[in-house]
């Protein structure tokens, strides 16, 4: 785990990377970018609100592992699994908690990009 200085959701509004707040208390994702959107075969971040999703996937259980774990300030590179989203649909990101609009803390979730290997 690291500290750093968590990125806002204006942040990473426009990014290329997938990126999206999972609210752990109620099991949903209530906010995403486009890339993360798309990651989840949805069309909008409606499609995601409203998405059920199933607690026994190996993502879902990271990130309600994470939410459970981490501290304010730290961020935690992981590996999230959601089979049932498909077969490729694993993806490498980095966690912090943020907060949620009514005031509890959420996992914001940002794909970390793969470093290219060096000539």
């Amino acid at each position: 785990m690291t500290t750093t200085r968590p990125r806002t959701l204006e942040d990473l509004r426009h990014a290329e990377e997938a990126a999206w707040l999972w609210d752990a208390t109620r099991g949903r994702i209530v906010w995403a970018n486009s890339a993360g959107v798309a990651f989840f075969g949805g069309e909008s971040v409606f499609d995601l609100v409203d998405r059920p999703f199933d607690t026994r996937e190996p993502g879902i259980v990271a990130l309600q592992e994470t939410a459970a774990s981490l501290a304010a300030g730290q961020s935690l590179a992981t590996r999230l699994a959601f089979p049932g989203a498909g077969p490729d649909h694993e993806i490498t990101v980095s966690c912090t908690l943020h907060l949620l609009a009514d005031g509890r803390q959420g996992v914001l979730a940002v794909a970390v990009a793969a470093k290219k290997p060096l000539p």
